[in-house]
Formats: C-alpha cells, sequence, structure tokens
C-alpha cells in the first residue's frame, strides 16, 4: 500500500462537542522488509587488515513480506550508511567503501577486488540492488575503531530512498556492530 508515496496519520477526536483531538505524526506503511540472510555468529572484533586490503565484511540480505517470504518479484536499489554501535551516522562516509559484486543477489565470493566506491554520504551505486529477492554486500571500513573513540561500528542497509522515493515501504536493517582493529 504505497498510495503514491504519500505519509498515513491517525486522528482520534473525542465525542463530546468540543472537537478536542489528536493526531499522530505522518508515517510511511511497509510493505517489504530486508533482513538478515543467514544467522551467522558475526564476530565482535573484526581484524581489517588480516588477509590482505581484499578482506571485507559481507552481509547477505534478503526482501520479505509480511509472512517472512521472500520476494522474488521487486527490485529495490539499496543504500549502505555506516553507524557507531549508538546508533549515530558516522560523520566521514568515505572510509566506507563496497566492494564489486555487492548487492548482484550473488552469493559467496569474499574479496572487494578492484572496485570500490563510497560517496561521502552513504554508499549506493546501481549494482547495489536486491534482485530476485536478495542481495549480498561486501564492505571494507577504512579506519579502525580506536580512531573513533573506540566504538564499534555497524552497517545500515537500506532501500535508496533519495534516488528512488518509491521504495520507502521497505524497511532497513542493520547489520550488528563490531569493534574494527
Amino acid at each position: 500500500m504505497n498510495e503514491g508515496n504519500q505519509r498515513f496519520c491517525i486522528r482520534v477526536a473525542t465525542t463530546d462537542d468540543e472537537g478536542t483531538f489528536v493526531r499522530t505524526e505522518g508515517v510511511f506503511v511497509i510493505n517489504h522488509a530486508l533482513k538478515l540472510a543467514y544467522n551467522l555468529d558475526w564476530p565482535e572484533e573484526w581484524y581489517k587488515d588480516e588477509g590482505g586490503r581484499d578482506k571485507c565484511i559481507t552481509a547477505g540480505v534478503e526482501l520479505q513480506d509480511a509472512n517472512g517470504q521472500i520476494v522474488t518479484t521487486r527490485r529495490v536499489p539499496l543504500k549502505v550508511t555506516l553507524f557507531y554501535q549508538t546508533g549515530t551516522p558516522v560523520g566521514r562516509q568515505d572510509i566506507l567503501k563496497l566492494g564489486v559484486g555487492s548487492g548482484d543477489g550473488a552469493a559467496g565470493g569474499g574479496g572487494l577486488g578492484g572496485g570500490l566506491g563510497g560517496n561521502g554520504s552513504g554508499s549506493s551505486n546501481n549494482s547495489l540492488c536486491v534482485v530476485n529477492g536478495i542481495a549480498e554486500v561486501k564492505a571494507r571500513i577504512d579506519e579502525v575503531s580506536r580512531s573513533h573513540q573506540g566504538w564499534a561500528f555497524k552497517l545500515r542497509i537500506g532501500p535508496d530512498v533519495a534516488n528512488h522515493p518509491l521504495d520507502n515501504d521497505v524497511s532497513a536493517v542493520m547489520r550488528p556492530s563490531m569493534i574494527l582493529e
């Protein structure tokens, strides 16, 4: 129920003649949700340079409906944003790099190869999409937690509503936080 990309609100009024009412803020109706595709034992610490500069953090996501079924009939461009463990966005999004093959729906792989991307405000590109209900995000964070007051990082994977506003009926997912060493 996207209804032309409009927000909905709920209004509750009294039955007396005073006309008193309250109204909620506008909200979007969520039809689909991004969920982590596999339940891995996420490490609390991640050593970014062990294994070379092509080592990456991988997060598989699925697009699911209200019944938890994978939605294969919708293509959703994604945006990945770096957050601190507190839920605050990291100011310098350019330290987040996405790997080749991110979001192509392919499982497996593990390296960043030669193509790294980042645009300074969360990373989004044409190839970063949910296709046939799945996507795999490969990311590298170029700074360690020590450079950020020791805070852990986490990734928010969500629809790219800035470039595709009709996808605002898809909720985002947060990958569990980890300390980068």
